[in-house]
């Protein structure tokens, strides 16, 4: 290489090294101006109020990396407070949230504890219809939710030391059926009327029977088949003590009669005297002809012979 080559060479890396020098000069003196006006910033505004233009987080290995906040869209006269969870994490920006929040794939979507985070669980839905949402409402009560596994398995046969039917409001009140006192190899069916009411215990139930022909006449009572609100009673108060009086009906159908209060007057239209033996003979009285007021006197125990 000639003497000329070797001092062009040398004047080319003393140019270079020169420009490599001074843009570092330039950018090192352009961020010290900027580390200046940050720390006038902070006097200024004494160490608790910055300007979202000026206050910058930069990186500590490259300050040309830097983090800055805007305040723009916060309201007038307004101060937002962002408080940072006790946990180490990367912000992200709205952008970056999947879109609508509302819909999470089964595999990503996952609840976990809020003290222990290694236990958790997920939902699977791919048993579902394709095309259809279902929908599990929960109650309003807290409580325990169950597998398939843990519930037993529903027939038509329950133990009676096990069946019992809960209050649909507080659970706490229950019943229970002992079938105990059927006999072996029995099944006893009870059938239910088709109304509403209440089921009574015997300690309930008033003593309707005092044997199973004699009944308490304040209790005995008959109803209208159609409308029971329709019903006739027995009073055996003015009967002697000791006597059984006994009303025997007839062999045929007709309509009981109430006691007139006529005494021993009778329309003649009703008074009939039927024959003791055969009782489709009958006479009646016919006092049409006698005047108004008029009242015939008695004469006498008269005895008339029917022809």
């Amino acid at each position: 290489m000639s003497l000329l080559a070797v001092i062009l060479l040398g004047a080319a890396f003393i140019s270079t090294s020169a420009t490599i020098y001074s843009r570092a000069h330039r950018r090192h003196h352009r961020l010290k101006t900027d580390l200046d006006e940050l720390l006038d910033q902070i006097d200024l505004c004494h160490c608790d109020t910055f300007q979202d233009n000026t206050f910058a987080i930069f990186h500590a290995a490259d300050p040309f990396r830097r983090g800055q906040f805007s305040a723009a869209n916060i309201t007038i006269n307004t101060t937002r407070t962002f408080t940072w969870p006790d946990k180490n994490g990367t912000m992200g920006l709205i952008s970056d949230i999947p879109v609508p929040i509302t819909v999470f794939p089964d595999n990503e979507f996952v609840i976990f504890s809020s003290t222990d985070d290694t236990k958790d669980f997920m939902f699977v839905v791919n048993q579902i219809t394709p095309g259809a949402t279902r929908v599990f409402s929960w109650q309003d009560k807290d409580g325990t939710v169950a597998l398939t596994s843990d519930v037993p398995i529903v027939t038509q046969i329950f133990v009676d030391d096990v069946f019992a039917i809960q209050n649909s409001i507080d659970n706490s009140k229950e019943i229970m059926f002992n079938v105990s006192l059927i006999s072996e190899f029995t099944t006893r069916t009870y059938t239910w009327q088709n109304k509403n009411g209440a089921v009574a215990l015997f300690d309930d139930v008033v003593e309707l029977l005092i044997n199973p022909t004699v009944f308490l006449d304040t209790v005995f009572r008959i109803q209208n088949a159609a409308e029971t609100d329709r019903e006739a009673q027995f009073i055996a108060s003015s009967i002697s003590s000791c006597v059984t009086v006994q009303y025997i009906f007839p062999n045929k159908n007709g309509t009981l009669a109430l006691k007139a209060n006529t005494g021993p007057v009778f329309t003649d239209d009703i008074f009939t005297i039927v024959n003791n033996v055969d009782t489709d003979k009958k006479a009646m009285f016919d006092a049409s002809a006698i005047s108004s007021t008029e009242l015939l006197p008695p004469v006498g125990l008269l005895l008339f012979t029917l022809p």
